[in-house]
């Protein structure tokens, strides 16, 4: 399994107004982050299409989303006072997606599964997942852990969870990867978002792009 070096330079999450900043305010990191964590990126799509069939490669994905989690900045992503927000750094329309999960104190997504494997990483503030079991208006919750900046999870296709900020202090923001549940691509998917992005044909930029 690959090794990532920590960061000297972390590049800026821009969200625009769904996040709560200002991106024209934020200072603007040098290319060759961007290169890196574009890099990485691409890393990630090269995984998508073997993490249904392998432990290993899903285990190397959550590294890989770690080393991309350390090179983010989210410190000036204060979140959306009414919801939490899904701010995407990259999808492809019918495969692999990565994108922040946004939780102020408290907050929490609906319970969801997403047909695909999946995995997070907190990147600020603490991410608690919960896992239910049940159907429909019976879910339960069968356990629960936090997990703090630097740290994460994997999920398969049909567990049922709910990310909750955790961290009373400050916005929680996470990474969370979602891949095909089967080499032919078959698309993840929420079950529920309460914050709604433009939608579109093609795939949505890199937040990372400056130009």
């Amino acid at each position: 399994m690959p090794q990532f070096e920590p960061s000297a330079q972390r590049v800026p999450l821009q969200c625009a107004e769904s996040c709560g900043n200002d991106p024209d305010s934020m200072p603007q990191p040098l290319p060759s982050a961007i290169k890196e964590v574009e890099r990485l990126v691409s890393r990630l799509g090269t995984l998508a299409p073997q993490a249904s069939e392998e432990p290993a490669v899903r285990d190397e994905m959550l590294t890989v989303v770690r080393a991309v989690a350390d090179r983010i900045d989210a410190s000036t992503c204060g979140g959306h006072s009414d919801s939490y927000v899904r701010c995407i750094v990259h999808e492809e329309p019918d495969g692999w997606s990565l994108a922040a999960i946004v939780l102020r104190p408290g907050q929490a997504t609906p319970e969801h599964d997403h047909g695909g494997w999946g995995g997070a990483v907190t990147v600020q503030g603490v991410e608690r997942d919960r896992r239910f079991a049940g159907d429909g208006a019976n879910l339960k919750i069968v356990e629960e852990r936090d997990y703090p900046a630097g740290t994460g999870y994997l999920f398969d296709p049909d567990d049922v969870h709910q990310p909750v900020g955790a961290d009373p202090d400050r916005v929680t923001v996470a990474l969370h990867f979602l891949a095909p549940d089967d080499p032919a691509g078959r698309q993840h998917h929420h079950e529920h978002r309460t914050t709604e992005l433009p939608a579109g044909d093609d795939p949505a930029p890199s937040v990372f792009e400056t130009g």
